[in-house]
């Protein structure tokens, strides 16, 4: 089929797809603390860096994502178990042929950090 024939079919798609991510989205907002350290522990397990048997003495906390609205309720995870979001520390890998500094800025707008 060409793009004309599914340009409707796609277009309702993608629309009702945006409406089903802002509706979880907004009631991501609101989880309560047992809700948010629930789902934050299993973002974590399934994102986050851990111990290894050959580094069994890195105990940071790591977590590396590319989604923003993630890495957000994660931040709101680790914040509601009482780490202020000032004792993180934060870093940007991305490919080299990207602008480097406005990702960089654009992160660091996003979680609230100074950025460098």
């Amino acid at each position: 089929m060409t793009d004309a024939q599914w340009g409707e079919y796609r277009a309702a798609r993608d629309a009702a797809r945006a409406e089903t991510v802002a509706k979880v989205a907004a009631w991501v907002k609101h989880l309560r603390y047992r809700e948010l350290v629930l789902v934050g522990a299993a973002i974590y397990w399934c994102e986050g860096g851990k111990a290894k048997p050959w580094r069994p003495n890195d105990c940071r906390l790591k977590f590396i994502n590319s989604d923003p609205t993630l890495v957000l309720l994660f931040l709101r995870f680790v914040e509601a178990l009482g780490v202020a979001r000032t004792a993180l520390r934060f870093r940007v890998s991305i490919h080299e042929s990207a602008d480097e500094a406005a990702a960089v800025r654009w992160w660091a707008d996003l979680v609230g950090s100074k950025g460098s």
